[in-house]
């Protein structure tokens, strides 16, 4: 977060808090109050960390802090790679084949890989070599699955601090549809 957009977010505070969020008037003191927010959220992206800053003025009657903002700019958690093969592969083992549909797991992400790395390849491994090659295609496509899902949840997040119609309409992992 860079300091423009901490100040951004001050001045969305006073709005939402008056004078019960103190901004320092000397611009020294303004300045340091600004690069301690800034160091305390340098890896939350600008957009995020602002739409954060107008969602907890929303919904809160305290000011924030900056483990406050970092909370709602955070995208959900996701499993790890790992995590998602340990799931899928422990579906296959207990669950096997299914008539070549994916059971339902505890993320789309990791039924859409699934999907991606060919359930049948998950299922029956005839030995090493192809289970490795499998895993590696399933881990793959999880990450390309998470990286979009993390986009869109960043979208969301922005969503409403950007005017309508400028964030380009995304489509759903399931089945292409629109969401």
């Amino acid at each position: 977060m860079t300091i423009n957009a901490v100040l951004q977010g001050f001045t969305i505070c006073t709005s939402f808090y008056g004078a019960r969020f103190q901004v320092p008037s000397d611009p020294k003191e303004l300045q340091l109050m600004a690069s301690l927010w800034c160091d305390a959220l340098s890896d939350v992206p600008d957009e995020l960390a602002v739409a954060a800053f107008r969602r907890f003025g929303a919904t809160s009657k305290v000011p924030p802090r900056p483990v406050d903002i970092r909370a709602l700019a955070q995208p959900g958690g996701l499993p790890t790679a790992a995590e998602a093969w340990a799931e899928a592969w422990d579906t296959a083992c207990t669950r096997g084949y299914n008539e070549g549909r994916v059971p339902q797991m505890s993320r789309p992400e990791i039924e859409a890989a699934a999907v991606a790395a060919n359930w049948h390849a998950v299922c029956f491994a005839d030995n090493d070599r192809d289970l490795a090659f499998t895993r590696q295609a399933f881990m793959r496509a999880y990450e390309d699955f998470c990286t979009r899902t993390n986009r869109e949840e960043s979208r969301a997040a922005i969503e409403g601090s950007v005017p309508p119609g400028l964030l380009p309409h995304m489509k759903g992992i399931e089945g292409g549809r629109d969401e």
